[in-house]
């Protein structure tokens, strides 16, 4: 048994029902492990304090749904390295770059198919339209996607096949298009 179950089971449990002195014990006994966490998972150096505190505030959020107040640690270190994926991802989708400058148009017909598939990808559930735009307009990989999404290649595949199938369906009257 770890030295600080005891304690850390104790100021869990207490901080839960409200306790805030109680939660500053916690992360005084654990801080530098968590920080630790959060410099091993952050996209940057930089990023890992901001990670920390994001993550700390959190957890005094949440506490109350901690079931196992001896879990304590375990618990705010998964919450940790969620913070450091999600922030991993934002940096990953602002660092992308920009989509390229469509051509103008040489002939009013191609004008007009280009505005109605946009205005059909425009059109789609959000996570449809995310894929689509990461992978025809960002170029990304299945793989990338996945990464970038926190989903698996699977349900990249089948988001872009319901997306397709969707997009099919709005541009029915542009079967040129298609």
């Amino acid at each position: 048994m770890n030295s600080n179950e005891g304690p850390t089971a104790a100021l869990a449990a207490r901080a839960a029902r409200g306790d805030r002195a109680a939660f500053d014990a916690l992360l005084a006994l654990h801080g530098r492990a968590m920080l630790a966490v959060a410099r091993a998972h952050a996209p940057t150096p930089a990023d890992a304090e901001e990670v920390f505190q994001e993550s700390a505030m959190r957890a005094w959020s949440e506490l109350k749904q901690l079931t196992n107040p001896e879990k304590f640690l375990a618990w705010t270190c998964s919450i940790i390295q969620n913070a450091a994926r999600d922030r991993g991802r934002r940096a990953k989708l602002r660092a992308a770059a920009p989509l390229p400058e469509l051509p103008a148009p040489t002939e009013e017909p191609s004008e007009g198919k280009r505005r109605a598939i946009l205005q059909a990808v425009e059109s789609l559930e959000p996570a449809q339209r995310e894929v689509i735009e990461l992978f025809y307009f960002g170029g990304l990989t299945y793989r990338e996607i996945s990464e970038l999404i926190g989903k698996s290649v699977p349900t990249v595949n089948l988001r872009l096949a319901d997306a397709r199938d969707a997009l099919r369906g709005r541009l029915h009257n542009h079967a040129d298009v298609i």
